[in-house]
């Protein structure tokens, strides 16, 4: 299980974000069991200037991968970035952020995950 949040400073159309969730959660899903993925745009007027182009995923999930498969999912993500956006963004790319968590580190509705035994 995981949860995806996707920060972008890139604006997308609606045909875009449609692709772009599309893509991303087809890449995602080879690696992880996806419980949910949001999505917040940050608006120009609130961006640092060198982070135009980038798309930041956080993905938040137990430690059960290994290097080659995080390897391979920041190249299909970045991939992603790159095929939904690059033909109008130059500098278009995916920057992913893995946050590891064990059963005790987590929990919804209102339980923690260790206590239903999970991970």
């Amino acid at each position: 299980m995981s949860c995806v949040t996707i920060f972008s400073n890139i604006q997308f159309t609606p045909e875009e974000k449609q692709k772009f969730f599309e893509l991303s959660e087809a890449s995602i899903s080879k690696c992880f069991q996806k419980k949910s993925m949001m999505l917040i745009e940050i608006p120009p007027e609130n961006q640092y200037a060198n982070a135009p182009g980038c798309v930041y995923f956080f993905l938040y999930a137990p430690p059960a991968r290994t290097e080659n498969q995080k390897r391979t999912l920041i190249k299909d993500l970045d991939d992603v970035v790159k095929t939904v956006v690059g033909h109008r963004v130059s500098n278009a790319r995916a920057c992913v952020i893995f946050k590891h968590h064990h059963g005790s580190d987590a929990g919804v509705n209102g339980v923690m995950h260790l206590d239903n035994g999970i991970y």
